[in-house]
């Protein structure tokens, strides 16, 4: 859910660079290329002051996309290297990409 990206929110460090993201599993680049092109239509929406469809946009990629899917396979892979099993790197990538 939504609350579990605020409680990560506090272990991140900064932006995600390039090579990290090069680096990152196939859903975190997924999301984040969607985020991008969440910014692009809510950008052109707002620009054209249509703001219902921005509105609907941004609230269809937090939950159906976000909070639904993206939050949900990446639960283990966040929970690495916080006691869980696998690498500190790929949990901090997992981390990072959910703020």
């Amino acid at each position: 859910t939504l609350s579990d990206a605020e409680r990560d929110a506090l272990a991140v460090r900064g932006p995600i660079t390039a090579k990290e993201l090069a680096d990152l599993p196939l859903a975190e680049r997924y999301i984040i290329s969607r985020a991008h092109q969440l910014v692009t239509s809510v950008t052109a929406a707002l620009d054209e002051y249509t703001m219902g469809a921005a509105g609907t946009e941004v609230a269809r990629f937090l939950w159906d996309e976000y909070a639904d899917w993206y939050i949900e396979v990446s639960k283990t892979r966040a929970g690495m290297g916080m006691g869980a099993e696998g690498s500190d790197a790929e949990g901090e990538g997992a981390r990072r990409t959910l703020v």
